[in-house]
This record gives C-alpha cells, structure tokens and sequence, in this order.
C-alpha cells in the first residue's frame, strides 16, 4: 500500500510499512478515546479530540515525521499549528 503525500518526501509518497504505522496510530488513538478517525482528522476544537490528535502529533513525531507531514495527516493543518499543539 502506498500512501500519496505531496507535501512529504521528493517522490510524494511514504512508504508502505511507515505508512500502515501512521495508519494503525491514528485508529488506535480513535478508538482510545471513542471517536471516529474523521473527527480527528477533522476541524472540531472539542477538548477530547484535541486530547487524542496531540496525543497522535507525539507519535507521529517520535516516529520521525516533520510538522508538516504530521499536519498533513491530521486533517491537512498548518505545520505551526502542529507546532503549537505539541507545545502548547
């Protein structure tokens, strides 16, 4: 499975295993807090859900992913808003 990404590396695409972990954290994080992977990836500021996408930001991080590509993963955000999630 590839994943098309055309704000992460030169080809535009991850790779398969690093793209299925990014995939697998995302619904395990959905499912830990009881909601839905569109409502993470999506534009609601309730306090759960932000709870659950810092959470995601942190593991996207130690993963190795630049601010803009966890952005990108989680619902297309601006790589200062990951900033200010993480840091907040």
């Amino acid at each position: 499975m590839r994943v098309k990404c055309t704000q992460c590396n030169g080809t535009g695409y991850l790779q398969d295993d690093r793209a299925e972990r990014i995939q697998r954290v995302l619904t395990e994080a959905a499912k830990d807090w009881e909601i839905s992977v569109g409502e993470l990836t999506g534009p609601w500021r309730r306090q759960d859900i932000v709870e659950a996408r810092r959470y995601v930001a942190e593991e996207l991080r130690r993963m190795g992913l630049k601010l803009k590509e966890i952005g990108f993963y989680l619902g297309g955000r601006d790589h200062a808003t990951i900033h200010n999630l993480l840091n907040g």
